[in-house]
């Protein structure tokens, strides 16, 4: 609804054509955020007492790594340095581009040794990606994975110096609390649902604002107590998200459609 252009042709219709349908022929209606709640119901306008927020949880196997175990995977993934990671789809909306411009900038400034890993399938890079790469100076600092299979992720995430999820939009974020529950640092975008779902536990960044990202990266990498602060309430923070309570939440509301 807010960004077609993020989308296929085929996708964009289907969706424009029946999310709202489906919306308001629904008994209840299950989001994922209250900021994704005021989204339908201004958008849509499906009342607000029929939207329920079960909150995503965070899969078990991410934990943070011993130092061991980082260094074995910086050794192979960045010959031994640390690194700033994205991990996901190469989706407009995840500001891949700002992302790879700020990390120059930053490389620029800084003169430090840092690389920025990014996780995903290349393949999927469009052209305004694929430039933003090829006319950087620091292409050699960046890396691209590739495919990650699932239980080699939560490694990745948890041997970075900071996850990057600085998305334009966000209707939940959910590697926000995966990288928390590693022990990584977060610098996520401060639009949309990141805010809600990161808390104080992230550095927040506007998304279009290559100066905000860059000097977030910054300050991780030369504020050792901010980062050390930073994953210390992550970890905390991560423990609201469990499937568990979202389990709990979706037959609270699957109870009041049975008996309204």
């Amino acid at each position: 609804e807010h960004h077609p252009e993020y989308l296929s042709p085929r996708a964009r219709k289907y969706f424009l054509k029946n999310f709202r349908r489906f919306a308001h022929r629904a008994d209840r209606v299950g989001t994922v955020s209250e900021y994704s709640k005021r989204d339908i119901e201004q958008t849509y306008g499906v009342p607000g007492h029929k939207i329920d927020v079960i909150y995503n949880g965070v899969d078990d196997r991410f934990q943070p790594a011993s130092e061991a175990e980082k260094r074995a995977i910086r050794d192979q993934l960045t010959a031994g340095v640390p690194y700033f990671a994205y991990i996901g789809a190469f989706n407009p909306r995840k500001n891949i581009t700002g992302i790879i411009r700020a990390f120059e900038q930053f490389k620029d400034s800084s003169g430090s040794d840092h690389k920025l890993v990014l996780g995903g399938n290349k393949m999927y890079l469009n052209d305004e990606m694929q430039r933003a790469f090829h006319n950087s100076k620091w292409t050699d600092d960046i890396v691209f994975t590739g495919y990650i299979p699932d239980e080699k992720i939560s490694g990745i995430m948890a041997s970075a110096e900071a996850l990057l999820l600085v998305s334009h939009f966000e209707g939940f974020g959910i590697p926000i609390i995966e990288a928390m529950k590693s022990g990584t640092a977060v610098i996520a975008g401060n639009n949309s649902s990141m805010t809600e779902i990161a808390g104080d536990a992230a550095l927040l960044a506007n998304s279009n604002d290559i100066d905000q990202i860059s000097g977030a990266m910054q300050l991780i990498a030369t504020d050792h107590n901010v980062r050390r602060e930073l994953i210390e309430k992550g970890l905390e923070r991560a423990q609201k998200f469990t499937w568990d309570r979202s389990a709990n939440a979706l037959w609270e509301s699957v109870l009041k459609t049975i008996n309204p």
